[in-house]
């Protein structure tokens, strides 16, 4: 560890720490977690983002003091009889409504899904139509060619230096 000149900073080494990181960096150490963070008495230096202070201070919609706290799970087995059934039916409603929604979602990636497969039939037909036209269109060209006395050679035309053939020789055949 480098040395710190700061008399406040040297009464707390593990806060000397901490500081001069945030010194040299010139940005506050965020990748150490909560367990990790150097101790200084009780309190351990966190860094708020802001936003955070204002949510703990609002309550939340159960009526609890904070909207961090966990909501407390009461057992069932304290439940009064009309309470558990309307628990019951309350539960009931929502698993309802998480199946409906599954549902929803399920046929919604379904027609998806179909819609997707038809445009890659309709891609293929499309791309083998292309091949067709463009084979004709060679042909073609190469049949204009010889009419007019020019010899043509698909690969001398494509810059190609293998052998392998006339591609045209077997479409004219």
């Amino acid at each position: 560890m480098s040395p710190v000149h700061s008399t406040e900073l040297e009464a707390h080494p593990a806060e000397a720490q901490y500081q001069s990181q945030k010194m040299f960096l010139n940005v506050p150490c965020q990748s150490r977690p909560p367990s990790a963070a150097p101790k200084t008495g009780n309190k351990t230096p966190r860094m708020v983002r802001p936003g955070i202070k204002a949510a703990r201070d609002m309550p939340n919609s159960q009526g609890s003091r904070t909207a961090t706290k966990k909501k407390q799970c009461r057992p069932v087995s304290t439940l009064t009889p009309e309470q558990l059934q309307r628990k019951r039916a309350n539960d009931r409603k929502l698993q309802r409504g998480y199946l409906l929604k599954t549902k929803q979602t399920i046929r919604s990636l379904e027609k998806e899904v179909e819609d997707l497969e038809r445009l890659r039939v309709d891609d293929s037909k499309t791309i083998q139509e292309l091949c067709q036209r463009n084979q004709d269109l060679h042909i073609e060209l190469i049949s204009g060619y010889r009419a007019i006395g020019i010899q043509y050679s698909y690969w001398a035309a494509t810059g190609g230096t293998t052998g392998g053939g006339d591609p045209s020789s077997t479409a004219e055949n």
